[in-house]
C-alpha cells in the first residue's frame, strides 16, 4: 500500500471513530489493533532504514537492529499487549495479570508485570523483571479498579470523545 493512501486510511479510520467511538466492538477494536500491527511488521524494514539514514547511517548497518527495536519494534510489542488485554476483556470481563500478586510484609499487594507471557520478554529479556506496587488500600477483589469495566460495549456506549 502506498504511504498516500495509507495515510488517507489512516486518517478516515480516525474520523470514523471520532465520529462514532460507542460503535466499535470488542471483536472490532481487536481487529483494528491486528490491522496496525500488521502494517508495522510491513513496514518496518523501511522505518529502520529511513531512521539510519537520518542519523546518517548506512540503511544496510548493523546498527539498523538498534533502529528496528527501537521503533517498529516497539510498537509492535504494545500493539500486541493491548491485542491481549482486549481479547482477556473479551473472554473475562477483566485485563489478565502477568503473574499472581503476592503479599508483601508490610501487606501491600505487589503485582509482577513483567516479563509478559506469550511475548517471547522472558527470552528477550532474560533475566529483567519488574513489579507493580499497589496502594495500601488495595486488595485481590478491587485490584482492576474501579474502571475494570470501561472497555465493555456497554460501558463504552457512555463515553464520549472529545
Amino acid at each position: 500500500m502506498a504511504v498516500d493512501t495509507m495515510n488517507v486510511d489512516v486518517q478516515n479510520a480516525i474520523e470514523s471513530l471520532h465520529a462514532s467511538p460507542a460503535t466499535a466492538s470488542m471483536e472490532l477494536r481487536i481487529r483494528l489493533c491486528q490491522e496496525c500491527l500488521d502494517s508495522v511488521v510491513d513496514v518496518s524494514m523501511e522505518w529502520a532504514e529511513t531512521a539510519a539514514v537520518a542519523k546518517g547511517l548506512s540503511p544496510t548497518s548493523l546498527l539498523c537492529a538498534e533502529d528496528l527495536l527501537s521503533g517498529p519494534g516497539v510498537v509492535a510489542r504494545q500493539l500486541q499487549l493491548t491485542i491481549q488485554t482486549l481479547q482477556a476483556i473479551r473472554a473475562n470481563g477483566r485485563p489478565a495479570l502477568p503473574a499472581k500478586p503476592l503479599r508483601m510484609n508490610n501487606g501491600q499487594l505487589s503485582v509482577p508485570v513483567f516479563p509478559t507471557s506469550g511475548l517471547f520478554d522472558s527470552l528477550t529479556f532474560m533475566g529483567i523483571k519488574g513489579s507493580v506496587r499497589l496502594q495500601p488500600s488495595v486488595d485481590e477483589s478491587n485490584i482492576h479498579g474501579p474502571h475494570v469495566g470501561i472497555a465493555s460495549n456497554e460501558r463504552l456506549s457512555r463515553l464520549r470523545l472529545c
